[in-house]
């Protein structure tokens, strides 16, 4: 399901026409299905926001995906430093306070600014980049706070786009 969450403008960061931002996640998705979501939608650069990019789902961890992606015309960058706190996630699981484990990641997000400076470059040249993580629900990720980070720096009127 692709959902919009804004309308997309040019502004002085020299954004493209169109230009938008896309955020997946893999659960319940084999590597397949999730790689044509992504061609299907032309993105271009697979950003893994995981801080760990490992997973026990076949296809998914680091070298295995970035392989398949890159196999498929699309590059695959792994921002290690705007992935969730492994303590934070361990928090989040015990506790399901969404709320806490928001303003820990937030504050963590504090000391990621080169990383969040690059991904501000990466979308403002007009390169089609998914952020990607495992949660298939974005309002229950950190992709969508990082989202929120990012808008502040590109504006609010970037298209965003959950696959």
């Amino acid at each position: 399901m692709l959902t919009a969450h804004s309308v997309a403008r040019k502004d002085e960061l020299g954004l493209t026409e169109g230009v938008g931002l896309y955020t997946i996640g893999y659960e319940g998705r084999g590597v397949e299905s999730f790689v044509e979501n992504l061609s299907r939608a032309g993105v271009d650069v697979l950003v893994d926001v995981r801080e760990l990019p490992m997973s026990r789902k076949p296809g998914f961890s680091k070298s295995k995906l970035s392989r398949y992606v890159t196999d498929q015309g699309i590059e695959y960058l792994h921002l290690k430093s705007l992935g969730s706190p492994r303590d934070s996630r361990k928090k989040l699981r015990e506790s399901g306070d969404f709320d806490t484990f928001s303003r820990e990641y937030m504050d963590h997000l504090e000391g990621s600014s080169e990383d969040l400076g690059a991904l501000v470059t990466l979308i403002s040249s007009g390169r089609r980049a998914a952020l990607m993580c495992f949660e298939r629900d974005h309002a229950q990720c950190h992709r969508t706070l990082l989202v929120q980070e990012l808008l502040r720096d590109l504006g609010e009127d970037i298209l965003i786009y959950h696959l």
